[in-house]
């Protein structure tokens, strides 16, 4: 491809020389762009590239045009920017190939017939430095430029690079993961162990269910058997039943006659029957009494009163000596015993003298029978509150051991080493319930401490009434007291006002109650006789006045009969009196039986009220101890439940974990890791520093490598040889070399001028191995500035030795030497601006116009 026209119109950076239009021929296998700095050399040097304009470098009427001559066809390449749209045109022969006028097709159309990119662009305008590249651009670029197209290779190595990455970081995730699950897995030990607890703990809950359920059963059996003594809730007053029995008791000894159990309706329908009997014999009697009575009337009225049995003397005297044993009686004013019950007050006192005779033993006093019953009761009260607390004691002591034994169950079964640092949810459910249980030991203590002090309290409070009571007991004196008590009411003594005044007598004058009961007997005695006396006297008075007042008619007969009926009278007056004592005897037993029925009834209903209620209260008790022992079962099944949970939680995260584990985690390790062998394997055999692509470019290279050194040795004037690569070796794209006798690691270590042979020597190899260098111009912007004068004589002979060879077809340089030294004298000239230049060619711009604006 050679250049034979450029025009350059409205280009802008030329407007520093003010330059409207630039039109010029290239005749000349070289041209040499001359001019001051700033006057757009190396900008018309970028224009000679067949590559379109870009717009913005042209104002809006710009224009650039190409004449150039390839394989025997003339192309024009034009870039009219006055044109919005479409300002390219590419014309072959005269034919337009780029219709649509666009930039795409015209890079197209360059590319398809001059083989021309922007790659080739850098390299032809010497603008790829590779001692100023890195390793890895290097490496891109040849792989970029290389003669095999590697990039199905590079770009398979590329995403296989990516799987690996990918495979990389997938197992580095999976080996996170498989970590974190290793160490949140239990060993297949301590999870069977877990399991065994479990299936336990379902047993000990399902026979712990069993026992709620019989338990619950036999709590509503209770209820359904006991319902009436259920909805029993009267109240026992047990002072009102205290007070009966005490009236009973006060009663007993009127009660003596009557007879007990099956006896009693047989003795209480006799007495009935006798009393009837009696009644009538009573109404008989009392006529018989009548009508003798009026008989002995009538026989008085005839009896003559000086034929009488006795004299009026007699009778005085003997009333005389009745006065006589009156004045000589002392007589208190006290109610007499009768007769017929002195046997009965003998006895009492007896009974009476007895039970003093055991106070007087136990050296007691004995205390009103209200405290003593209220102590009794408090007694009973903390009897009962006593056996409540000792079985409370008792089942918190059992409680603890339980637990301290779940403890120490829970303990060896978990085997969890003290010095273990893990914070896993294992180990914070177990010491979880650690603490628990031993919360529950410590609230549970505390409770056997408290309720053990509060019996404690009730121990000596109770230990102190019995102290107080056992005397009462072990002689009963209660027994005692209501025995003085009841004989003292079933008599007619009348010794005391009240309870609190016979206690009082009792502990201080039991002797002088003794002594007042029998002085109460003998005055009964002189009472009596008192008694018997005044009536004897009135019946003496009687007999004196009938004497007085009676005649002598029919002494004898009157008399005999008289005698007679009153016999008789007596007789019948006896038998009344026998009918009255045994009537008054009968009736007092039926009374006595009336009373004691009565009586009975009252105790009997009380003491079925109070039955009922004890009763009520013992099922209530039962019913409530029951039910605390189904809620203590209740709360242990609870807890087993609680730890059932949370062992089956433990069980499940286990079980979750482990098929995580082997189903998920480790195939996908196996799997990727065989993944990446296989990758490794493919990454080996296709990557740039070992596969293919590697020796494909170290034979590519070790080409160039040699054109390189060929050069070198044509310009520089002592040794610099780059070292070939080796095949075996890595291909690092790192281009070690020997400078004289040095050895270099690398071309980018070399001084200036060195880089800038480096640099020129490299592009001309690139593009001699790539067949561009005598097909296309090749462009030199300056290229000998940073060496000396030898140096850049020697390059410029090189170049032109190149030219003379035909291996550069056309050049296009930039250098102010070069415009005079001997080896370009017959070059053409562009010079853009003289200014401060001297000893310029003749042949400056001899094909070359310049308009200015």
């Amino acid at each position: 491809m050679r250049i034979n026209r450029i025009l350059l119109k409205g280009y802008k950076r030329f407007r520093l020389d003010n330059i409207d239009q630039l039109e010029a021929e290239f005749p000349s296998n070289v041209t040499v762009i001359i001019g001051s700095n700033g006057s757009g050399k190396s900008s018309l040097l970028s224009e000679l590239c067949p590559l379109p304009g870009v717009r913005s470098d042209f104002e809006a009427d710009g224009r650039k045009e190409l004449d150039i001559t390839h394989n025997g066809k003339n192309y024009q390449l034009i870039s009219d920017f006055s044109n919005k749209s479409s300002p390219h045109s590419f014309i072959e022969n005269g034919t337009e190939l780029n219709i649509g006028h666009t930039t795409d097709i015209q890079n197209e159309l360059v590319l398809k017939y001059f083989g021309i990119t922007s790659s080739v662009r850098d390299l032809i305008y010497n603008k790829i430095k590779l001692t100023k590249t890195t390793k890895a651009e290097r490496r891109n670029f040849f792989l970029k430029i290389a003669p095999m197209d590697l990039s199905l290779i590079l770009d398979t190595h590329k995403k296989t690079l990516g799987k690996i990455k990918d495979c990389k970081a997938n197992l580095t995730l999976l080996y996170t993961k498989k970590n974190n699950l290793e160490s949140k897995m239990m060993s297949e030990e301590v999870l069977s162990n877990n399991i065994n607890t479990k299936d336990k703990l379902k047993a000990k809950s399902s026979a712990l269910q069993n026992v709620i359920l019989s338990l619950t059963q036999h709590i509503e059996t209770i209820k359904n058997t006991y319902r009436e003594d259920l909805l029993y809730n009267e109240t026992i007053n047990t002072y009102e039943i205290h007070q009966a029995y005490l009236k009973f008791r006060r009663n007993l000894l009127n009660y003596t006659c009557v007879a007990r159990g099956e006896k009693f309706d047989k003795e209480k329908d006799k007495l009935n029957s006798e009393l009837s009997k009696l009644n009538e014999k009573k109404e008989n009697s009392l006529k018989a009494i009548e009508s003798l009575t009026n008989e002995i009337e009538e026989f008085n009225k005839h009896l003559d009163s000086n034929e009488n049995a006795r004299s009026a003397n007699a009778i005085e005297k003997d009333i005389q000596e009745i006065d006589s044993a009156l004045s000589e009686l002392i007589v208190s004013d006290i109610e007499a015993i009768p007769e017929n019950e002195y046997q009965l007050h003998y006895n009492c006192i007896e009974k009476i003298q007895s039970s003093l005779q055991t106070f007087m033993n136990c050296s007691t006093d004995m205390l009103p029978i209200d405290e003593l019953y209220e102590k009794k009761a408090r007694l009973r009260e903390l009897k009962q509150s006593l056996d409540s607390y000792n079985i409370n004691i008792n089942s918190l002591k059992e409680s603890i051991m339980e637990i301290e034994n779940e403890l120490t169950a829970f303990k060896e079964k978990a085997q969890v080493p003290a010095e273990c640092s893990m914070k896993c949810g294992l180990r914070s459910i177990f010491r979880l319930r650690i603490d628990k249980l031993n919360e529950k030991i410590k609230l549970t203590k505390d409770d056997l401490m408290n309720k053990t002090h509060d019996r404690d309290k009730l121990a000596e409070e109770y230990k102190k009434l019995i102290s107080l009571l056992t005397p009462f007991i072990k002689y009963k004196l209660v027994e005692a007291f209501n025995s003085i008590k009841d004989c003292l009411c079933g008599s007619k003594f009348n010794l005391y006002k009240s309870d609190a005044d016979l206690i009082e007598r009792i502990n201080k004058q039991p002797v002088k109650l003794i002594a007042d009961m029998n002085e109460i007997m003998k005055m009964s005695d002189i009472i009596h006789k008192r008694d018997d006396l005044l009536n004897k006297r009135k019946l003496l008075e009687t007999e004196l006045s009938a004497i007085v007042s009676s005649s002598n008619v029919s002494t004898s007969f009157i008399k005999k009969e008289l005698d007679k009926k009153t016999i008789k009278l007596g007789k019948e007056l006896k038998n009344k009196t026998d009918i009255d004592k045994q009537l008054k005897r009968v009736d007092a037993i039926w009374r006595r039986y009336q009373e004691y029925s009565t009586d009975l009834n009252v105790i009997r209903e009380l003491q079925d009220k109070y039955n009922r209620g004890e009763r009520s209260l013992v099922v209530k008790k039962a019913i409530e101890y029951w039910t605390n022992v189904r809620d203590k079962y209740s709360q242990m099944n609870d807890d087993i439940q609680e730890e059932l949970r949370n062992i089956e939680t433990i069980i499940k995260e286990q079980e979750m974990l482990r098929h995580t584990y082997d189903t998920e985690i480790i195939p996908s390790i196996n799997k990727i890791t065989k993944d990446r062998e296989v990758l490794n394997k493919i990454e080996y055999a296709l990557s740039p520093n070992t596969g293919i692509p590697h020796d494909t470019m170290v034979k590519y290279l070790n080409v160039m490598i040699n054109n390189v050194n060929y050069f070198l040795s044509q310009i520089w004037s002592y040794k610099m040889q780059l070292d070939t690569i080796s095949n075996d070796g890595n291909l690092d794209y790192g281009f070690p070399l020997t400078v004289y006798h040095n050895q270099s690691k690398d071309i980018s270590l070399l001084s200036d001028g060195q880089c800038e042979v480096i640099d020129l020597v490299w592009v001309l190899s690139i593009l001699l191995q790539m067949n561009l260098l005598k097909n296309i111009p090749f462009y030199a912007d300056e290229i000998s500035r940073c060496m000396d004068t030898y140096h850049r004589g020697k390059t410029l002979q090189f170049l032109n030795s190149l030219i003379d060879n035909n291996l550069i077809s056309q050049l296009f340089i930039i250098n102010h030497f070069a415009a005079i030294s001997e080896g370009f004298t017959d070059s053409n000239v562009v010079c853009l601006n003289n200014d401060n230049l001297n000893d310029l060619p003749n042949n400056t711009n001899e094909f070359v116009k310049i308009t200015y604006n």
